[in-house]
């Protein structure tokens, strides 16, 4: 589906369709949506260029600087923080760390003992065991860094953890083995875990 729009993108008081599920929506839909709200497209047969529809909506978003974070209503509240646990809508850990941004926040980076307890008595109150957070050795093996790239002062890994027990065990997790919220490396849902899942927790500063 092609549509023409004016090669000036004017972004006023877009903020509102960054935060959409326009995945679920049809090409229709979508072009309905920017031609209703979007009243500067303004095109001209010499300054307008030809674009695929998802090309225009990619942009869009790359573009726009979101200031209102879209923080569920169902989030918690910790410290000056909101988190959210999600599962089964994302199929990777890459994928669910860029879930998290595209609401305005980032995977959960736990910081303290009393974080991690606040957060672990979070999740098995929802009926979770196992769930990720934002601690990864994905780049480099051995090597854990937070989902941001910096190094933190506080883990909490069970002893013998992490034992990368097979090769995609790059991501920390709450483990159903330990009870106690202490952490184990998991391959995000991959079938090398018992009892895995795919659930995991964004945060909002």
């Amino acid at each position: 589906m092609i549509i023409f729009f004016d090669a000036v993108l004017y972004h006023t008081n877009i903020q509102w369709f960054v935060t959409m599920d326009y995945n679920t929506m049809s090409d229709e839909e979508k072009l309905a949506v920017l031609t209703e709200s979007y009243n500067a497209w303004n095109y001209t047969e010499d300054d307008s260029i030809e674009r695929p529809l998802e090309d225009v909506i990619d942009e869009l978003r790359d573009e726009v600087e979101t200031t209102e974070s879209a923080i569920p209503n169902t989030a918690v509240q910790w410290n000056g923080s909101s988190y959210q646990l999600f599962d089964n809508v994302v199929d990777t850990y890459e994928e669910a760390a860029a879930y998290c941004e595209s609401l305005g926040g980032h995977f959960a980076i736990i910081g303290s003992n009393e974080e991690n307890d606040y957060l672990y008595d979070y999740d098995t109150s929802l009926g979770y065991e196992n769930v990720y957070f934002g601690y990864t050795d994905k780049d480099y093996e051995g090597e854990w860094l937070c989902i941001d790239g910096l190094n933190t002062a506080y883990t909490n890994w069970h002893s013998g953890e992490p034992n990368s027990e097979n090769a995609l065990e790059d991501y920390a997790m709450f483990y159903y083995k330990f009870s106690d919220g202490i952490w184990n490396d998991g391959d995000f849902g991959d079938g090398g875990i018992v009892n895995d899942s795919k659930a995991f927790i964004c945060e909002w500063d």
